[in-house]
């Protein structure tokens, strides 16, 4: 998932997730009062497991979540739909729109993977957009610095010259590797060659 050059101009492909009708009625109406250009393209559904369905087959770049789902309540659906995607790795950017104004709920919602929490009616459709974009761009930030740490970990325990696994490495492999002999009750040898 990457946005253009300009993400500002881009129409958005959204996914809602929410089984009341009226709300998503709500919602929809809400995404139609924006201009033309900047109106997101909006799939609906009224389930996790649809949700699950759309993000297996099309990539989207935020989903617009409900806790309160017939098939899964709560927080626990950020981390079903964070699960789901097309391959793209990280999957969409998860904002929250739920009607509790409820601190600990947001905080919740943060920590298992939500870019942002809000709450129904609180919002025009402007400030609704400004949300939908800033939660995507965290969310792209968070993935290339966790990628970033990735290759960071790759490269610490790699020789820079050959490529081979270092000393470092080596030290660890080796800790597991007793680790496990002595969980199994096993012996463990380790042969060493130093080449110059």
């Amino acid at each position: 998932m990457s946005l253009p050059d300009n993400p500002d101009l881009a129409p958005l492909r959204l996914l809602l997730v929410e089984d009341h009708r009226v709300d998503a009625a709500l919602l929809l109406e809400l995404l139609e009062q924006l201009p033309d250009g900047e109106r997101p393209t909006v799939t609906h559904v009224d389930s996790a497991a649809r949700a699950e369905q759309a993000l297996a087959a099309q990539d989207y770049d935020c989903v617009l979540l409900d806790l309160g789902l017939p098939d899964g309540d709560g927080v626990e659906n950020i981390e079903r739909i964070r699960g789901a995607g097309a391959g793209a790795g990280a999957g969409a950017a998860i904002v929250v729109m739920t009607g509790l104004d409820d601190e600990r709920r947001a905080a919740e919602s943060l920590r298992r993977g939500a870019q942002e929490y809000l709450v129904k009616g609180q919002l025009d459709s402007a400030a609704l957009l400004r949300h939908l974009r800033h939660a995507i761009q965290r969310h792209l930030l968070v993935r290339d610095l966790d990628q970033q740490h990735e290759q960071q970990k790759q490269l610490a325990g790699q020789d820079a010259l050959t490529g081979l696994a270092n000393r470092q490495r080596l030290a660890e492999h080796a800790r597991e590797a007793l680790e496990l002999a002595r969980a199994r009750g096993e012996r463990l040898a380790l042969v060493f060659i130093d080449l110059d």
